[in-house]
């Protein structure tokens, strides 16, 4: 886990980071629901991402234990990686479920909103975008509960 600095040095995430981007998540996640800009599960995410990946911009994927949902996932962030599409790992999917009100929350796509841009949503693409490139194994955010 980690932020890079100005010299591009990853640094570590400590806890009250990690908490403070969990809260951010769920925050966005909230609104991105309220707005209708999202699009739950994993087959439904896919065909998304097939018609227009550039209206994407972050895909949220909860931890899991099933290996075929697992193989299926893995797929999909390889297609999130090659469209530069923000990857965030989230520690439950039944908080998922939670927040956003779907049954199927294997996977979440965030799409853009076209109108204007959260300063919610561009912390969070610098932070993860400087996860993804100094760290191989990219950190799961704990989602606070309600």
């Amino acid at each position: 886990m980690g932020i890079e600095t100005l010299a591009n040095e990853p640094i570590m995430l400590n806890n009250k980071e990690m908490k403070r981007v969990g809260r951010a998540v769920t925050s966005l996640l909230t609104v991105a629901a309220e707005e209708n800009r999202i699009t739950c599960g994993l087959r439904p995410a896919i065909q998304m991402l097939e018609m227009d990946p550039s209206q994407i911009l972050f895909c949220v994927m909860p931890q899991t234990r099933d290996s075929a949902k697992h193989i299926q996932s893995v797929l999909l962030q390889a297609f999130c990686y090659e469209h530069n599409i923000a990857i965030i790992k989230v520690d439950s999917m039944e908080r998922l479920r939670e927040i956003v009100g779907a049954a199927d929350c294997s996977c979440i796509l965030i799409h853009k909103n076209i109108n204007h841009i959260l300063c919610l949503e561009l912390e969070l693409d610098r932070i993860l975008h400087s996860v993804e490139t100094g760290f191989v194994t990219q950190p799961v955010f704990k989602l606070p509960a309600k």
